[in-house]
Order: C-alpha cells, then structure tokens, then sequence
C-alpha cells in the first residue's frame, strides 16, 4: 500500500513539474505570437523545431538505460555520466558545424538561432543522469520545486525580451536560462556525484540500449514538427506559421496531460518487467486513462478553439481555427500512444519504439507531400488520421510485450474514442447546422463534464489499488 501512495504522490508531482513547464513556455509562446504576425512567427516555429531535433541528443537514451536497469551501481551511474557528458560535447560541435556549413532556410535568423541552442546541450546534458536517478527512486516532488522555480524565471526573462522587442530570442532566452537554472538545482538536491570510472563493458550495455531509445527521441522530434521541417518547401513562412501555431498548441496540451504521467510510468512499468500480469494490469489501465482524458481534453479543445484563437491570439490567427479543431484527434492519439512506446523501453524492448517512431516519420513526411496540394486543412486531415493505422502496428507489437492483448487493446481505447466522436458530432451538429457554436459549447461541455463524473469513481478507485 505504502508502495502505492508513493507512486501515487509521485505521479502527482510529475504533473505539477511537467505542467509547470508546458504553462511557462506556451505562456511566452502565444505572447510572441500576439507581438509578430505569422510570417515572422513561421520562421521561429521552423527554429524551434530544429533547436528541439538537436536538443534530443542531450538525452541519448542514457537516462532511460539508467532507470531501466534496476540492478545499477556506482560504476554503471558514472559510466553513463561520463558517456552522456562525450556524446553532449560531440553533439553541440556538430550543430555548430552544420548551422555555419549548411543552409537550413533563406533566412539567416535560423542558424543565429541554432549556433546559440547548441550551447544548451551539454548544460541539458550535465542534468540528465541525476534528474533520471531521482525519478527512478520517485522523488519528483524535488524536481517539481526546482522544475517550477526554473520555469518560471525563464518565463519571465522571455516575456520580458519578447516586450523588448527581441522576438525569436525571447524563445532562445527561455530555454537557456530556464535549462540552465534546473541543471544547477537538480545537482543541490542531488545525493549522487560521478566517481572518475568509465567501464566498457557497461557503456556498451548502455549504448545498446540507448542508442535505440536516442534514435525513437530523434524520429518522435521530427514526427511531432513534420509540419515545420516540410512544409516550409511548399508553403510561404505565413503559411507554415499558421499552421505551425495549431500543430503547437497540439502538442504543448498533449505534453502537459500525458508527459507527467510517462515519466512515471516508465519506472513503474521497469519495475513490473519481471511480473507479466501486474505489468499488463497497470499497462491497460494507463492506457485507458490516457485515452478518455485526452478525448475529454481535446473535445473541449474541440468546442472553444475558435474563441481561444480570436480571444487570445487575435483576428490574424483565425485561419488556423479549422487546422486546431482537425488536429485535435491527432491530439488524443499522442495522449493513448506514450503508453506502449512506454512499455517498449520499461521492457528492455526500445527497438518496437524506435520502429514505430520511424513508421511515423515516413508517413508524416509522405502525406505532406501527397496532400500539399489540397492545402493546408487538407494535411492536417491526413497528419490526425494516420495514428489510426500506426495503432494497428501498436496492437501486434504489445502482443509481443504482453500476451492476449489485441482485443484488451481496444476495448481501453473504445471509451475514449467514443467520447470524442459524441462531442464531434455534437459541434458539427448544432455548432454548423444550427449555426449556434454557443448552444455547441454548452451542450458539449456538459456532456465531457458528466463523462468524467460518471468515470471518476472507478479513477480514483484504480489510484488508490
């Protein structure tokens, strides 16, 4: 029981630390896209999602070998540090190079950008192994405070230069400062310091490991900004800029629901690794959560996004209200899907993530090509309906995790699916046919109200056992 509660104030945590995050940096997103128009904004989101690719390379799965081997000692802490901290150096110079030998866009704000991001990966870099040694022992209520604490600095430093007329840099300031912030914190509240050891034979159990858990972090980066890497081919920085400020807020309102909760998931899941039926028990749970909260969420989305896009961006913003209300689906997919890639890494199984990471890769960049043409609505019809193919593949590879599972697959995401579908029809109903998006609100909102006051009994009933 004491195992349980622990579990469950470290979930609790990691939400409020991942939330934190998400709150700060859409909080200075959204005011620089108040402050520059699309266009402007198009060339900082096209930025951004090559700073985040390059960023991914701080991690290279080490941290993830780290919490997944149980059986880890001082020798093995310090093998991944010291390993982590070489790839680090190795990655930022090979940003360097590439930002000052290769033209990444017509515009030359992007490698300014990028030449100083590259800087954040070793300081990202010194965090890692001790922020995943406290999160392998639960104790993200100490990361939470210094998470909370950073993110907020960094939030206001980018407000500040985002007002002062800095723009993009505002997004480079923020990251920076609030990395910078929480690799010092996470090491006051650490009680683990590296020992001068770099053992062989470990750092190529690592690497094994990580190397597969680096490359599913690298494809996830660029299947998650497929948008902005391909669509600056074929559509003006305008274009990508509306689109991107849908996709964008897709993203930031998946990662703020589900990200808590993986991070808990995955040590709980190494946990159970060697216990098949209590490992599938928590496995279909999470699953079916994260699926009926995340159709609860984005069908609210859904409901009030042509009010938050006017309301809080403004009237330059309204062309991206179809794309957010398309994406939306693509958005409860993100929310059911962390949980098998979860369960890939928590069962020593990383490739099943990484082929399933370049399975989206391929398609993402294949239907922008395709669909180009049709427009950008088009794309994001395309983009949120291709999670219902890849969770096909899903299915066969849990089965290999976890046996007869097929048919428990679908059954956890059937309440979750259906939820969504009752509130799109209700917005296409009475939002479109009745030409009364206020009576669509309404009705809406009381019917994802009422699903989770009928669902929350057996919630926290499943938390508490």
């Amino acid at each position: 029981m004491q195992a349980a509660r622990n579990i469950l104030k470290s979930g609790i945590w990691s939400y409020v630390e991942n939330g934190s995050a998400q709150i700060f940096s859409l909080i200075t997103f959204l005011f620089i896209a108040r402050l520059v128009g699309p266009a402007e904004f198009g060339v900082v989101a096209i930025a951004s999602a090559w700073s985040a690719l390059f960023m991914s390379l701080t991690e290279a799965g080490i941290g993830d070998a780290v919490v997944q081997n149980t059986s880890r000692d001082q020798r093995y802490i310090s093998t991944a540090f010291w390993l982590n901290i070489g790839l680090a150096i190795a990655g930022t110079l090979l940003v360097i190079l590439i930002t000052f030998t290769i033209k990444l866009s017509d515009d030359p704000k992007i490698s300014q950008y990028l030449a100083v991001l590259a800087l954040g990966i070793p300081i990202t870099a010194l965090g890692n192994i001790p922020t995943s040694l406290l999160r392998a022992e639960l104790k993200n209520k100490d990361l939470a405070r210094r998470g909370i604490a950073s993110d907020l600095v960094g939030c206001c430093a980018g407000i500040i230069a985002a007002q002062a007329g800095l723009g993009g840099w505002a997004i480079i300031i923020q990251s920076l400062l609030s990395n910078s912030i929480k690799t010092i914190m996470v090491w006051k509240c650490s009680h683990w310091f590296p020992i001068y050891a770099f053992d062989k034979k470990d750092a190529g159990d690592i690497f094994r490991f990580g190397y597969k858990a680096l490359g599913t972090g690298i494809l996830s980066s660029i299947s998650a900004r497929t948008d902005r890497f391909v669509l600056g081919f074929f559509f003006s920085a305008r274009e990508v800029g509306i689109y991107s400020i849908a996709s964008e807020g897709i993203n930031r309102l998946s990662s703020l629901l589900i990200m808590g909760l993986a991070q808990v998931m995955f040590p709980h899941y190494s946990s159970l690794k060697d216990d098949p039926e209590r490992l599938s028990a928590a496995f279909f749970k999470s699953l079916t959560w994260c699926c009926y909260i995340g159709a609860a969420a984005f069908g609210g989305l859904l409901l009030f996004s042509p009010f938050l896009a006017s309301g809080v961006l403004g009237s330059k913003w309204e062309n991206s209200i179809p794309i957010i209300q398309t994406l939306t689906f693509l958005g409860i997919m993100q929310c059911t899907l962390i949980v098998p890639m979860t369960l890939y890494k928590s069962a020593g199984r990383p490739g099943l993530g990484l082929m399933h990471a370049f399975l989206q890769v391929v398609m993402n960049i294949l239907f922008v090509i395709v669909f180009h043409q049709f427009g950008l609505t088009a794309i994001a019809v395309a983009l949120a309906l291709r999670p219902l193919f890849t969770i096909l593949v899903h299915m066969w590879t849990t089965s290999l995790v976890i046996s007869r599972s097929t048919m428990r697959f679908i059954k956890s995401i059937s309440s979750g699916l259906a939820l969504y579908s009752v509130i799109w029809l209700l917005n296409q109903w009475i939002g479109e046919s009745l030409h009364s998006p206020y009576i669509a609100i309404c009705v809406g909102s009381l019917v994802i109200i009422g699903a989770l006051l009928f669902r929350a009994k057996n919630l926290i009933a499943e938390l508490k056992s």
